[in-house]
């Protein structure tokens, strides 16, 4: 089986980490990486598939299967753009989708022997719906990172990425009343530039590289999912967990969150790994104990990183589209 890719045309930074979960499954399958091409065909194609869809919103690009040796999977960032990018001998594994886009997805994928979404409440009402082919997938973190050695922390707390308002604004004011502790955020706006509350401005993270680099070093990181406290509720009331609680955790990051209470977070035993903040004294009391020099617990972060690697989804990928 094939693994395809927009790597060829995609330079967005936050991509990375989907090139590396590719290269991980390409590994485990004894294949290599084919990246969709981007030539002028390619891009004319996209301008009128776009013009199309404006014209007739309802129309619905199918997925088709016509040479089961060029099958393939592809990691598609947001199933709402999913009729720019081929629909031939693809197996979708959908990442951000939002609830309206069920009935077209389920139509678009109805000839394919499986599919994939990485949100439980969009796999539960797909089911509802009486769909046979979608399966559930957690999000994962790349191999290369996982060693069963802590990393030197010379960082005290850091929130990449996607902010979430609350929590936010309790570290911002835990830092008042510890203004040594350093904590560091992503500007606004999805700006790559990151302030410290100790030093101020500390410029951008340019790539994947300078972002695993601060990950390693951080003893807290700060995480959520999108639904919770509306930091990115875009997805029609569907949530899902992310990829920063797999890297948080495969660099022994002390995580510390909001997320939502579901079948997927009590599915993950999240609460083992991750405390759920209800308020600011109980963000106090856990940070207190973190900044203070709690240990890691090894065992619980080994069993829950072996279980999310990309390896093992590598396994779980193939076994689900085989055995339909």
């Amino acid at each position: 089986m094939k693994v395809y890719s927009e790597r060829g045309y995609i330079t967005w930074p936050s991509w990375d980490v989907l090139f590396e979960w590719e290269d991980i499954w390409a590994k485990e399958w004894g294949t290599t990486v084919e990246s969709l091409t981007n030539n002028l065909f390619d891009k004319i194609l996209r301008r009128l598939k776009r013009y199309t869809k404006k014209l007739l919103p309802k129309k619905v690009w199918k997925y088709i299967i016509t040479d089961p040796d060029k099958m393939g999977v592809l990691i598609i960032m947001d199933a709402e753009g999913y009729y720019m990018i081929p629909t031939r001998n693809i197996i979708p594994i959908y990442l951000d989708f939002a609830r309206n886009m069920i009935d077209e997805i389920m139509e678009a994928t109805r000839a394919l022997p499986a599919f994939f979404v990485a949100s439980k409440d969009i796999y539960n009402e797909m089911k509802s719906k009486g769909c046979q082919n979608v399966y559930f997938i957690h999000q994962c973190v790349s191999d290369q990172y996982y060693t069963q050695e802590v990393p030197d922390k010379d960082i005290d707390v850091i929130q990449i990425g996607r902010k979430n308002p609350v929590m936010h604004q309790y570290m911002l004011d835990y830092c008042k009343e510890h203004p040594d502790v350093e904590y560091i955020y992503q500007g606004e706006n999805a700006s790559l530039h990151y302030t410290s509350t100790t030093r101020g401005d500390i410029g951008k993270l340019p790539g994947r590289p300078e972002f695993v680099d601060m990950m390693r070093r951080a003893r807290v990181s700060i995480v959520s999912t999108p639904k919770c406290d509306n930091s990115r509720n875009v997805f029609g009331g569907a949530d899902l967990v992310t990829a920063r609680f797999y890297e948080s955790a495969v660099f022994y990051c002390h995580l510390i969150g909001r997320y939502t209470d579901n079948e997927e977070t009590r599915e993950l035993e999240l609460n083992k790994i991750c405390p759920n903040i209800k308020d600011y004294e109980e963000f106090k009391a856990t940070m207190d104990q973190y900044i203070s020099g709690k240990e890691i617990d090894k065992d619980i972060y080994s069993t829950f990183i072996n279980k999310h690697l990309a390896s093992t989804r590598a396994t779980y990928l193939k076994k689900c589209i085989e055995q339909r």
